[in-house]
């Protein structure tokens, strides 16, 4: 699925007519805050890494679950050429509230084991829900917490 920007209403905005409106019903994530000179920085290295990914070209909407400012200051480098499913790595901004915060039972975020969440059965289990093998196989040796 591509994203149409013609769809775009800007974050924390309501439309009605020409008037932009402040919304208060929406909870922003935590986001990283940059000086201005690094938020222009930021800004050209999303619109980049957004245009490779053909995603949102709005870092900061909350559909993301993701604060690409915290990739951005972690040194995260979109490859020229991305391969199908490169996605920015869950350490470096993954917000709580992400779909995919837990896969195989695991916190794609610390890789610690999650209590009563099903865990999977085998490495190659783990490869297929998107770890490494070398995430896999360490994740497969971790004793369920007491």
């Amino acid at each position: 699925m591509r994203f149409d920007p013609t769809s775009l209403i800007p974050l924390g905005t309501l439309a009605r007519g020409d008037i932009r409106l402040p919304r208060e019903d929406i909870r922003l994530p935590k986001q990283t805050i940059l000086s201005p000179e690094a938020e222009a920085l930021f800004q050209a290295w999303y619109a980049d890494a957004a245009h490779k990914l053909q995603i949102n070209p709005n870092p900061d909407d909350p559909a993301h679950h993701y604060d690409y400012r915290q990739a951005f200051q972690k040194g995260v480098r979109v490859p020229p050429n991305p391969p199908a499913g490169w996605h920015f790595p869950s350490d470096a901004g993954k917000a709580d509230d992400h779909p995919n915060a837990v896969v195989g039972g695991f916190d794609t975020r610390t890789g610690q084991r999650v209590p009563g969440t099903p865990r999977a059965k085998s490495v190659q289990e783990l490869i297929d829900q998107g770890w490494s093998p070398a995430s896999a196989v360490r994740l497969m040796r971790t004793p369920e917490p007491k």
